[in-house]
């Protein structure tokens, strides 16, 4: 019996020791995530299998990164998956083996942390960026440390490789067309954004308005310093089946001055735009959910947070979260948005997109935008109601109208607001046609924003119940069963 004990013992050992070696050589991982974050989409997996070349993917990443970043190894997971795709090669660079001169070159950009002992503290820098190389072209992404949005990424960069091996980036092209200088000072951050994204902007001038290939989208942002001219053109561009976008409000505001609000009339744009069904009023909405002001008191002596109902914030709720271009939405920013209403008589297709909350209200006269003059007790005999800011229409073409020109303005500056940004590009995207890479930023590993409440009775209703359910509820069940428990061992006894 002692001699079959030891022996059992023994062959236990040995599996034991034979199954960690196998688990050091072979590693099996299941993604259990909700929208298989750590996996490959199909959409992915075509792309790499359809190239008649390798793609090469290069990690170049500090070995200390780990140190520093424990969400680095879902990075790694999902690049490995890269690395099982057809036609991929994937190898990971160490950055200490490369001299300072050659990250550099390759432009990417560190991450800086500092540690902090007893007697010193130590600054360290890490790298982890990746480089793509296809038949002798490359695209660099100078910094990867988290898995958001990588497979989007690395998919839209190889895209982008494709078309220019082919020849064939026209087809990233979109115009854009605002007043002189906005997008190097109101509207700055615009093209590098594009850029970031391979998107190619063609900025329409007066001489090229007249050259406009229906083909390539179109950007409209703003609508005061449009012409005769450019209005007839890009009329004829829609009526041609051209794809595009228009950021337009129904005022203008001084943004540079003292905020001042002065509607507009006689708008050319905003004229063209009822003509396809996209009615922008000469109003202004003000909304429950709004950013808070910091600004310094007219006294100029302290700070003081003003609750600023102009510039209205849009929670998921209030979004069609199913168009591809709100793909991974997080929370916009709208700065002096108007009403938008929709003539269905003209296009069926119009669609509202995004909506404000039930508590908005719409003011059209004796407008104070002041924050340090506006009193909520001057709008208390105004009706509430939910309000459309933006809608598409499909009909022949892809239109997207929102009723706010300050949506990508550098107003953004003070919100911390580069989702609008972000959009922005998204909505470039479907205009493109990519709505497939597009749906690739449904993949987020971070917990949703939580839901938010237009009627406070309704959130401590809910939060009521919360408590009756943790403090009352799961206590009874407890002792529920500890008496059923109680009762049956008695019984046990009793029938002994």
């Amino acid at each position: 019996m002692k001699k079959e004990f030891k022996f059992q013992f023994i062959l236990c050992c040995i599996i034991t020791t034979l199954l960690i070696f196998i688990s050091t050589k072979i590693q099996f991982t299941f993604d259990f995530s909700k929208n298989k974050v750590y996996s490959l989409s199909e959409y992915t997996k075509e792309i790499f299998s359809s190239v008649d070349s390798s793609i090469k993917i290069q990690w170049i990443r500090s070995k200390s990164v780990n140190n520093y970043l424990a969400r680095i190894k879902y990075v790694e997971i999902l690049l490995n998956q890269f690395a099982q795709t057809n036609n991929c090669i994937f190898e990971i660079v160490d950055a200490e083996t490369l001299s300072s001169t050659a990250l550099n070159s390759l432009q990417l950009y560190p991450e800086q942390f500092t540690s902090t002992s007893q007697n010193s503290q130590t600054n360290t820098t890490v790298y982890s960026g990746l480089i793509i190389e296809y038949k002798g072209l490359t695209k660099i992404i100078p910094y990867i440390f988290d898995v958001q949005n990588l497979e989007y990424t690395i998919t839209n960069n190889v895209f982008a490789l494709i078309q220019d091996s082919e020849n064939t980036f026209d087809k990233r092209q979109i115009y854009i067309l605002t007043f002189p200088n906005a997008l190097q000072e109101d509207y700055m951050y615009l093209l590098p954004f594009l850029e970031y994204e391979n998107i190619i902007c063609k900025i329409v001038n007066d001489e090229d308005i007249s050259q406009l290939d229906p083909s390539i989208p179109l950007v409209v942002i703003g609508s005061h310093f449009l012409t005769d001219e450019q209005i007839a053109e890009v009329d004829n561009f829609l009526q041609a089946g051209g794809n595009a976008a228009f950021f337009v409000s129904g005022n203008s505001i001084a943004v540079n001055g003292n905020w001042a609000v002065t509607p507009k009339t006689n708008d050319k744009l905003i004229s063209l735009l009822a003509d396809y069904g996209f009615i922008i009023g000469n109003d202004l909405l003000v909304d429950i959910f709004h950013f808070p002001l910091n600004m310094m008191s007219e006294d100029g002596r302290t700070n003081q947070v003003i609750q600023y109902p102009y510039w209205i914030r849009i929670n998921p709720e209030q979004v069609d979260i199913h168009q591809s271009f709100f793909s991974g939405y997080n929370t916009l920013q709208m700065f002096w948005p108007s009403s938008l209403d929709l003539n269905i008589s003209a296009d069926k297709t119009l669609q509202p997109v995004i909506i404000t909350s039930t508590q908005a209200k719409r003011l059209i006269e004796n407008i104070i935008t002041d924050p340090f003059l506006f009193s909520e007790n001057d709008i208390s005999n105004i009706t509430k109601n939910s309000y459309m800011l933006a809608a598409t229409s499909t009909k022949d073409r892809k239109l997207f109208v929102l009723a706010d020109e300050y949506f990508l303005s550098r107003c953004i500056e003070f919100t911390n607001s580069d989702t609008n940004i972000q959009t922005f590009v998204s909505i470039c995207q479907w205009l493109l046609g990519n709505e497939n890479i597009l749906y690739l930023k449904n993949k987020q590993s971070i917990m949703p924003a939580f839901k938010t409440f237009e009627d406070q009775s309704t959130l401590k209703n809910k939060i009521l119940f919360a408590r009756i359910l943790n403090i009352g509820l799961v206590p009874c069940i407890i002792i529920c069963i500890a008496i059923f428990i109680l009762f049956s061992k008695r019984n046990m006894r009793e029938k002994k």
